[in-house]
């Protein structure tokens, strides 16, 4: 099998670089944007399996966007196939979160309990003038946001774990490393990678009429008009609350 990496030109082509190690799978180093960068994301089910019928891709949507509010990853558009799914990502620039914009990230992926034992757990670090500790406790969140690799592992492995849950089962839910393509560009290039992945249940005979796709999220979101994201009380314990999703 040969190793390649993708990205997206401007015209909004793929073009491959593939690797010199041929007829060898090898792990090659993925390709990342310093910074603000935009990626088209696909991850497979093991075995490719059908392993999601309709209230499981509404169970994804919903982890996905409780993941997507806690990351500051933008989902810009998306399609849950029975056996893949494929994300149009938006990776914004680092920024520096106040302790309050912290916590309420944290609501996203914790329960209210443990958000509220967190923040006193902060607080006290701010008032006992411990500036470093506190600053490492806000590190260990804030390092896996507005990062695609983290986004990724949070959001497999909570959908991972709330199958597993529900259908009695072990072990990783996905075949291999997701694969992303650096979508180079905007405007041309945005749109036409957006508008291949809402096409895709088209291809695959889920729906008929291309006016049933949500073509829509792309532009509400870059509108800043996205879904609302589950609240803080739909999940418990972090990855394992999506289990109360079932």
């Amino acid at each position: 099998m040969t190793s390649a990496h993708f990205y997206m030109d401007v015209s909004g082509r793929a073009l491959a670089a593939p690797s010199r190690w041929k007829g060898r799978r090898v792990r090659t180093k993925r390709i990342k944007e310093q910074g603000r960068a935009y990626y088209h994301v696909i991850s497979r089910v093991v075995d490719r399996r059908f392993a999601f019928n309709d209230d499981e891709k509404e169970r994804f949507r919903k982890i996905m966007r409780a993941v997507e509010a806690f990351t500051g990853v933008d989902v810009l558009t998306y399609a849950n196939m029975d056996n893949h799914f494929h994300l149009l990502l938006h990776v914004p620039e680092p920024k520096t979160l106040s302790d309050q914009e912290l916590i309420e990230r944290l609501g996203h992926l914790y329960s209210t309990v443990v958000v509220k034992n967190l923040a006193a757990s902060l607080a006290g670090l701010r008032e006992s003038g411990a500036t470093d500790q506190a600053d490492a406790f806000v590190a260990r969140y804030t390092a896996r946001m507005h990062n695609l690799s983290e986004f990724m592992k949070t959001l497999k492995q909570c959908v991972t774990q709330s199958y597993n849950a529900r259908h009695r089962r072990k072990g990783t839910l996905w075949e291999e490393r997701f694969k992303s393509l650096l979508v180079e560009g905007r405007g041309n290039a945005l749109l036409t990678v957006a508008s291949y992945i809402d096409l895709n249940p088209v291809r695959a005979g889920l729906v008929d009429d291309p006016k049933q796709l949500s073509l829509l999220r792309l532009r509400r979101s870059l509108r800043g008009r996205r879904e609302r994201p589950a609240g803080p009380d739909a999940y418990h314990g972090r990855c394992r609350r999506v289990r109360k999703l079932a």
